[in-house]
């Protein structure tokens, strides 16, 4: 797993879908030609003895649309951080009950972002602040106006309990939630108050902002 680690660009990822059928689906993403990445997962091919394999060579911004969200009008997704612990086998439990019983289209993904280069730089260095984490996972819903409302309240319960029994009360910056409780903190940690402070010499009057962007003060502290 070292040695594929240090091969794959970025990630590899857990696919498990429901509700018509479980799959599961580990994609690994690789900076060069195809060639060149073949040898490095073949160790991971020969242990796994998968049923079925296949390799796509394509632009990073391909790489990373899934087609299959183009028939849904929404989609979101709900973003955990396990640490060096793993997750408990009640933590398992709980996961794999709140997906047997989930009415709504989901998928949950599994990325190993952590370790390695990433834990020698310090939480407090930069604004990505996830460290000593083992793995990141992520729900995501696709939805249509029939089963918005419920399919996110019943994600939001479980989320709830989830978070505060098994996981880091961390939420991943890139993966968006706009009704996210305590982003700031979720998103970036201690360094938030750091952001506040280049955000007010460069965006003083707040040009640029949203919902949730960086304010130009703030009274939260998530230290």
């Amino acid at each position: 797993m070292n040695k594929l680690g240090n091969s794959i660009h970025q990630n590899l990822i857990l696919v498990i879908q429901y509700p018509n059928n479980i799959t599961f689906n580990i994609f690994g993403i690789y900076l060069g030609s195809l060639n060149e990445a073949k040898p490095h997962i073949q160790e991971f091919v020969e242990l796994t003895k998968p049923k079925n394999k296949s390799y796509v060579e394509r632009d990073w911004y391909h790489a990373n649309i899934n087609t299959v969200w183009k028939k849904w009008t929404h989609f979101k997704i709900t973003s955990f951080y396990i640490d060096s612990t793993g997750l408990s086998y009640e933590g398992v439990e709980y996961l794999m009950e709140f997906m047997r019983n989930f009415k709504c289209v989901f998928n949950v993904r599994t990325m190993l972002i952590g370790g390695g280069k990433a834990n020698e730089i310090e939480r407090n260095e930069m604004a990505f602040v996830y460290r000593n984490f083992m793995y990141f996972l992520g729900i995501g819903l696709f939805l249509d106006e029939d089963n918005y409302e419920t399919c996110i309240e019943d994600l939001k319960s479980f989320s709830r309990v989830f978070q505060k029994n098994y996981t880091s009360f961390e939420s991943y910056q890139n993966y968006i939630e706009r009704a996210l409780e305590n982003w700031q903190c979720r998103y970036y940690g201690e360094y938030f108050e750091k952001l506040v402070e280049i955000k007010q010499k460069y965006d003083p009057n707040n040009l640029f902002n949203w919902n949730q962007s960086i304010p130009t003060t703030t009274e939260i502290s998530c230290y």
